[in-house]
């Protein structure tokens, strides 16, 4: 988590309204991976839950930092939540998500 977050300060508010490339849900997922297979760029994606105080610090604190919102405005970026459904949760398991948050480039 620490290296994303790395990444993300050196590249780049966390709005889920924000920008098109910002993603949700199993579908969301779909979309980005159809995207990223069309531009030949990587996605990120972020795996968090509705209890999980440490998401909720990390999109408090990080997310809305302007490197960071900057980074994600030209970045495809998907948000799992695996408790919404059967699809999320098989996007989690493919990923092998052990815990939250977690994130991936794909």
């Amino acid at each position: 988590m620490i290296l994303f977050l790395l990444i993300l300060n050196e590249t780049s508010s966390y709005s889920k309204d924000k920008k098109n490339n910002l993603f949700f849900s199993a579908d969301g997922y779909e979309k980005a991976l159809e995207l990223a297979k069309k531009s030949n760029e990587p996605f990120f994606i972020y795996f968090r839950v509705d209890w999980c105080g440490y998401c909720e610090h990390l999109e408090k604190e990080y997310f809305n930092d302007k490197n960071i919102s900057s980074f994600l405005e030209v970045h495809s970026f998907v948000e799992i939540n695996p408790e919404a459904g059967p699809e999320e949760k098989d996007i989690a398991n493919k990923y092998n998500v052990k815990g939250y948050p977690s994130f991936f480039i794909h």
